[in-house]
């Protein structure tokens, strides 16, 4: 800030009157500053490198994990179907980590990362029937790749015509019904499907409500 004291001569006291102009052209100036010393601090990479191993080994006390170079050997895997390096990375944050995303490009193999991670989890105890959500008009697609990756996998799938009422079948208790009892590995729904499906909370004293 730029300012200027002057004395006054009635009550001998200092006062202090900013100057707008100056502190702001001084704002600016220091503004460029900074811009122009962060461009030459990092146009050398030999200088760079250097500030930023500094950095870490001072200050930074978190590695993120890295699972390049992981390869797993996925029991109960059709053996015509061979992943890639960077599915078997993805399964194996699946395994490690509470929550994965899989932002990879399309065709990358998403779905067989999906598909190989719930059912190695399965495997060690991890999930006990996990539930997959997919698009309504994904359903069959991800049952056929389900089932092409793990041939013997026991799947339950369904869609809205199977959740809907037939007379006096009530697709969904009944669908609700299979669910619970049979030992399913993975159990496949579409969207429309599962925001039928009203939860039940743990603990609740009434039943579960239909809508």
């Amino acid at each position: 800030m730029c300012s200027l004291a002057g004395l006054s001569e009635e009550r001998s006291t200092v006062r202090t009157i900013v100057d707008m102009e100056a502190t702001q052209a001084l704002e600016e100036k220091a503004a460029d500053v900074v811009d122009h010393f962060g461009d030459w601090l990092w146009k050398d990479a030999a200088r760079a490198d250097m500030l930023q191993t500094r950095y870490n080994d001072l200050f930074n006390g978190i590695v993120l994990r890295s699972y390049d170079g992981v390869q797993l050997t996925l029991p109960g895997k059709a053996a015509s179907f061979v992943p890639k390096p960077h599915q078997h990375a993805a399964v194996a944050r699946m395994i490690a980590e509470p929550s994965t995303g899989l932002f990879h490009e399309v065709g990358a193999g998403k779905t067989a990362e999906m598909v190989m991670g719930l059912m190695e989890m399965k495997r060690l105890g991890l999930v006990a029937k996990p539930l997959v959500v997919v698009p309504n008009n994904m359903l069959e697609q991800f049952t056929r790749e389900f089932k092409q990756i793990y041939p013997r996998a026991r799947i339950l799938s369904a869609g809205s015509n199977e959740l809907a009422r037939k007379g006096d079948r009530d697709g969904r208790k009944l669908f609700v019904a299979q669910a619970a009892m049979g030992k399913w590995d993975a159990i496949i729904m579409t969207q429309t499907a599962f925001a039928r499906i009203t939860a039940w909370r743990s603990g609740s004293a009434t039943a579960p409500v239909w809508a």
